[in-house]
């Protein structure tokens, strides 16, 4: 019989589509199972006691766990979790009761520690765990403090389950993404239709926020399914493949938020970069086109007469809130230099001792839980971005998405963003993949 190359399988297009090709007997199990979480969220933000929104809480994940130790194929909950986390304006979200649901799956079917990641990870993960424990003991607003740190293990828990999935079959986390992004594009084409619902979708008049909170997250959510679709990847036929990449890229400028631009440029620049060093002419062909395009849509956008909000959101300059934002950074500065060696003020303190918020991921945790824990962040990302190193456009393309985001939390705070810890997860299952099974190496010729 003829032997296969795992990882030229796994990088060879095809015009088949997963849900095809295997675990068509999975989706009514996926399908419930992603209903329950709906049920739960909602069940949960608008329930009327708090012992009957622990218990629906509690039987909905066990419905959940149950339907998903049940699938044959267990990757394929890819579809219902990413998918899922376009749909966070209520919390807890469906995707966090995914999520738990998942855990207690591979409990289930023994499988919670199938893959291991690298460890380094291990380490990180640890060390953000144990760091918590002294900012919790003195945190001012232990409530704030107690929050937040859920939060931030669960994040922390959506990323150990997508990197879980993910090792089993890496095309399935690109599938789901940019289903999840093709999702964000109708909720675009809903909002900015003569609709009763379309306010619904918009934050004002002109900013898209679809069912997030904010716009400045909706739009970003959208870049990493442009650049998947960039590369290639998933493959798709073209017609598909063509549709799935405007109903994308219509997410981006419909949010009108610049830390979508800078994730996406920031992206498309290092995959144009590392497709030139190798040679994948098609990448960067695609890469700079799309980075040429933009440039000179924006410019055209911006330099129309008169003015709106729109112009002023895309505008190049410093915006009124930019010089609140330096601020509120300095004065977090000034706390940590006055006490550099400290455990922080405590998780999710920021806004209230320091009294204004940090719009940046590395200082806010710096500040609030001491060095150690910028330390294990960037493990966290250092871990997913060597991995640009690998000789295959699809693990480029996701840790280019990986420093896209890094470079935003400059920026913005994205440390409790759902899908930025499964784009820092996917690249290491990608490598996990290719530890387990990968006996050759892929060029351009089998990644396009």
């Amino acid at each position: 019989m003829r032997s296969i190359n795992p990882a030229r399988a796994l990088m060879t297009p095809s015009v088949t589509i997963p849900w095809i090709a295997r675990g068509q007997a999975d989706l009514p199990l996926i399908v419930v199972a992603s209903v329950i979480a709906m049920f739960a969220s909602i069940a949960v933000a608008t329930g009327s006691g708090l012992v009957m929104r622990v218990a629906a809480a509690v039987v909905c994940v066990a419905a959940i766990s149950l339907l998903f130790a049940w699938t044959k194929h267990l990757e394929l909950a890819l579809y219902s979790l990413i998918p899922l986390m376009t749909v966070v304006r209520v919390e807890p979200a469906p995707p966090d009761f995914v999520t738990v649901g998942l855990i207690g799956a591979l409990a289930i079917r023994g499988e919670l520690w199938k893959f291991r990641p690298p460890r380094m990870v291990t380490v990180a993960f640890v060390l953000l765990v144990l760091v918590h424990i002294p900012g919790l003991l003195i945190a001012a607003d232990r409530g704030t403090a107690e929050r937040f740190t859920a939060a931030t293990f669960l994040v922390m828990a959506i990323a150990y389950v997508v990197f879980q999935l993910a090792s089993r079959d890496p095309r399935h986390a690109g599938g789901a993404y940019v289903l999840a992004a093709v999702i964000l594009g109708v909720e675009t084409l809903i909002a900015m239709a003569p609709l009763p619902i379309a306010a619904g979708l918009r934050m004002d008049q002109f900013r898209v926020e679809g069912l997030f909170k904010d716009p400045n997250v909706f739009g970003p959510f959208a870049v990493p399914a442009v650049v998947l679709l960039t590369a290639g990847r998933p493959a798709l036929p073209w017609a598909l493949r063509a549709v799935a990449f405007v109903l994308a890229v219509i997410s981006i400028p419909a949010s009108l938020s610049r830390g979508a631009i800078i994730v996406l440029v920031a992206a498309l620049l290092v995959l144009a970069a590392v497709s030139a060093l190798r040679r994948w002419r098609g990448a960067f062909a695609t890469s700079a086109g799309i980075l040429v395009a933009g440039f000179i849509g924006l410019v055209i956008f911006i330099s129309r007469p008169g003015s709106s909000i729109a112009e002023e959101r895309l505008s190049l300059g410093a915006q009124l809130y930019d010089a609140q934002r330096f601020e509120g950074q300095l004065a977090g500065l000034k706390e940590f230099l006055a006490h550099p060696l400290s455990f922080g003020i405590g998780p999710g303190q920021y806004d209230g001792i320091i009294g204004q918020p940090s719009h940046e991921t590395y200082l806010r945790t710096l500040v609030e839980l001491g060095p150690l824990s910028l330390v294990a962040l960037v493990l966290l990302l250092w871990a997913s971005i060597r991995l640009i190193r690998r000789p295959d456009l699809l693990t480029v393309a996701w840790s280019a998405c990986v420093i896209g985001f890094a470079t935003y939390g400059f920026f913005i705070d994205i440390l409790h963003w759902r899908h930025f810890w499964v784009v820092l997860a996917v690249p290491l299952a990608i490598d996990a993949w290719h530890g387990r099974r990968s006996t050759g190496t892929p060029t351009e010729a089998a990644t396009s």
